[in-house]
């Protein structure tokens, strides 16, 4: 999964920001859809946020993000493909949601965190918090 966004370098959230995913649930654990990278609830968690321009990372979750971005340069956009990624509402999530995907988690980019942010209404981030089952 990659986040593509004209932001040359990432911001530090100066609140919480609450965030959604989508994935499944494994009893107590929810396992993200793209990466199945498995989370316990309110642990936190830390990444580093990476570029990459490989092709087999630049697959946007967001076709429009994809199509607006058409025509651009490497030299004025970011491809981040490693943090914790998700959506800012609810609609995005759903909308996101990948076919193995049953279930939406509420999640925390915690103050002080650095993030990216596209035009779509992704995020990716260097630390997040899954809260709660949605």
């Amino acid at each position: 999964m990659c986040t593509i966004t004209q932001w040359k370098k990432p911001r530090r959230t100066n609140r919480d920001i609450v965030c959604y995913k989508t994935g499944c649930r494994a009893e107590d654990k929810f396992v993200s859809g793209i990466r199945s990278f498995e989370y316990t609830l309110n642990e936190l968690y830390e990444a580093p946020l990476e570029e990459s321009f490989e092709p087999e990372d630049i697959c946007p979750a967001d076709y429009v993000e994809t199509e607006y971005y058409r025509g651009f340069t490497e030299e004025t956009l970011r491809y981040i493909a490693s943090g914790f990624h998700a959506c800012l509402t609810v609609r995005g999530a759903e909308q996101n949601k990948g076919i193995f995907a049953d279930t939406r988690v509420r999640c925390v980019v915690p103050k002080g965190s650095l993030y990216y942010k596209d035009r779509t209404g992704l995020i990716v981030s260097n630390r997040m918090i899954v809260e709660k089952f949605d």
